[in-house]
C-alpha cells in the first residue's frame, strides 16, 4: 500500500510538472480530467501488481510457503480455505501442509517477486495407502493398517464411502460394522495435521482373512 501511494503522488507529480500551465490555471473540467488519467494509471498500475499462482507446497515456514521457487507471504489478512467435494471451507495457515496443491491470489513485490497473498485456496490431497487391518478401535474410529513393516493409521466413520469385492469381483456398498480385523483395504482420504491419522474418504475391502 505505501509503494502504491508513492507511485499514485509520482503520477500527480509527473502530470502536473508536464502541464505547469493546466496546473495553475485548472478549470474544474481540467481537474477532473487530471483525477481521471490518475486513475486510470493507477488501476493499470494495480492490475500489474496483482498477481495469482498456483502450485504444490513445497516449503512452509513461520509465515510464508514455497511454491516451487516462488515465495509466498502471509499476514494476518490473508483468508485460507480448502476445497473438499466441491464445498470450500475455511481453514488457518496451520492447516497447510507440504504437498498440498493450492491457488494464491496476492500482490507481487516487483522488486523481489514474492507474492503477499490476499487468498490461498488449497484443494484435499487424496491419498492411496494400502494395507492389512490389525486393530480397530471403536471408540475413536482408527484402523491400523500394516503393509510389512509400514504400519499407518487411518480414520473411518459413517461418512466413509465402502465398498466390497463380491463373488463376481464388483465392488458392492457396504456398512462400516462390515469391516474387521484381517482385512485388506486401499483407502484414499487426506491429512488434517502431518501427524493425525489419515482422514478416509474412501476405503474399498479387497479381500478378508
Amino acid at each position: 500500500m505505501k509503494k502504491l501511494t508513492t507511485v499514485i503522488l509520482l503520477i500527480i507529480f509527473n502530470l502536473s510538472f508536464f502541464n505547469p500551465v493546466q496546473a495553475a490555471t485548472a478549470s474544474p473540467s481540467a481537474a477532473q480530467g487530471l483525477l481521471e488519467r490518475v486513475a486510470t494509471k493507477v488501476a493499470t498500475l494495480a492490475e500489474k501488481l496483482k498477481k495469482g499462482v498456483a502450485g504444490e507446497i513445497t516449503v512452509i515456514g513461520t509465515k510464508t510457503i514455497s511454491l516451487g521457487n516462488q515465495r509466498v507471504l502471509v499476514s494476518e489478512a490473508t483468508t485460507y480455505y480448502r476445497i473438499k467435494s466441491g464445498a470450500k471451507t475455511t481453514i488457518d495457515f496451520k492447516n497447510l501442509l507440504k504437498g498440498d496443491d493450492v491457488a494464491v491470489v496476492g500482490t507481487a513485490d516487483s522488486a523481489t517477486g514474492d507474492i503477499t497473498a490476499r487468498q490461498i485456496i488449497a484443494k484435499v490431497q487424496r491419498l492411496p495407502l494400502t494395507g492389512k487391518v490389525t486393530t480397530i478401535d471403536k471408540k475413536t474410529g482408527v484402523y491400523t493398517l500394516a503393509a510389512g513393516e509400514d504400519i499407518k493409521e487411518v480414520e473411518i466413520d459413517s461418512l466413509t464411502i465402502i465398498k466390497k469385492v463380491d463373488a463376481k469381483g464388483v465392488f458392492i456398498k457396504v456398512k462400516l460394522a462390515d469391516i474387521i480385523v484381517g482385512d485388506n483395504l486401499i483407502v484414499y482420504g487426506y491429512y488434517n495435521k502431518p501427524n493425525d491419522p489419515l482422514t478416509t474418504i474412501k476405503a474399498d475391502i479387497i479381500s478378508s482373512n
